[in-house]
């Protein structure tokens, strides 16, 4: 038997190593659910992106991604219109400010929600 577990990383590269699946989470909202492994060897939303990219190199000698977020971090009390990411993200579009992405299946298994895909 076994027993499901949620906790929050942001260190992804850890969610492969302890879940057989996971999410990317934005503001409250799940962005990208998927397989662990799928999810570690291609993350689609731009926020999952930005923070696998943030994770230190697993070997001391690898130079880290440099992927950096711009911008201040939205409140969660004042929530932006359309997707939660569109004010920091760098693939915004003009669509992105004014509908919420829905969850769509993901290439590779799983789902995530942006208007790039």
């Amino acid at each position: 038997m076994t027993t499901p577990v949620d906790f929050g990383i942001h260190a992804g590269e850890t969610l492969g190593l302890i879940g057989e699946s996971g999410c990317g989470l934005h503001l409250g909202k799940i962005v990208e659910p998927a397989d662990s492994d799928a999810l570690c060897a291609r993350p689609m939303h731009p926020y999952t992106q930005a923070l696998f990219a943030a994770a230190l190199p697993s070997h001391p000698d690898d130079q880290p991604q440099e992927r950096t977020v711009a911008g201040e971090v939205p409140s969660a009390l004042n929530l932006p219109s359309g997707c939660r990411s569109h004010p920091r993200c760098p693939s915004a579009m003009p669509v992105c400010s004014e509908v919420e992405p829905t969850l769509q299946p993901r290439a590779g298994g799983g789902e995530v929600a942006c208007h790039l895909y």
